[in-house]
């Protein structure tokens, strides 16, 4: 069935559904529907994204196949926004999709403000890199999602931004913990063999991603 016979079906429903009732009771039932139909597709939009890539994540294992926590939590602090953020993200087994969403809006693009979904992977990869350390202090986050746009104004500006950045498709940050020195940190992440990392021995911070295990000097 195409999509215009499919839409002729719905409308011949609802017709039929109105049959017999007065003008006034249409109008409510019409409105009902449309209301209905309008938050279905909202739900499906903000919440569909999030969902496939936590079962995808879940299913995937790539960076802890199994470390047998009961809960897995990380301690972020955003130098942009000022804003921290403790939360509990895998617990019972699976991952928390409200405390994915906190994570979303935390990793959002500082330039513009846009959300994304982020790869509850990488989460994962942060929480190896923090029970490895041993953290107490907050893991800063510097640049999270990038937008198409904010990935391209940086590039004018740096050879060291990819073009095809996994930070536009909210699978890469870019962190720093104070009091941890930077060559500390990306040896750590290094040894985990998780996924991309960057050092950025400068600018003191490390880049990590969930991509295919690579690394290089910025």
């Amino acid at each position: 069935m195409n999509q215009s016979e499919h839409n002729l079906d719905n409308q011949t429903g609802i017709e039929e559904e109105l049959s017999g009732i007065s003008e006034a009771e249409k109008l409510t039932v019409s409105r009902r529907k449309l209301i209905t139909g309008f938050s279905a597709v909202v739900a499906a939009i903000l919440v569909n994204p999030l969902c496939k890539a936590t079962e995808a994540a879940q299913k995937s294992g790539l960076v802890l196949p199994d470390l047998g926590e009961e809960q897995r939590d990380l301690f972020l602090y955003c130098p942009v926004t000022k804003e921290s953020l403790a939360v509990t993200y895998w617990e019972n087994g699976r991952y928390s999709l409200s405390a994915l969403r906190k994570v979303n809006y935390h990793f959002r693009d500082h330039y513009c403000g846009r959300v994304h979904v982020i790869d509850p992977n990488l989460l994962d990869y942060l929480f190896r890199i923090k029970v490895s350390l041993e953290l107490k202090d907050p893991i800063h986050i510097l640049s999270g999602y990038r937008t198409y746009k904010t990935n391209a104004m940086l590039r004018r500006h740096s050879s060291n931004v990819a073009k095809h950045s996994y930070h536009v498709y909210g699978r890469a940050v870019d962190i720093r913990v104070p009091g941890v020195p930077t060559y500390k940190l990306r040896k750590t992440a290094y040894n985990l063999k998780a996924g991309g990392v960057g050092y950025y021995k400068r600018q003191r911070f490390v880049h990590v991603d969930t991509g295919q295990f690579r690394s290089w000097w910025g």
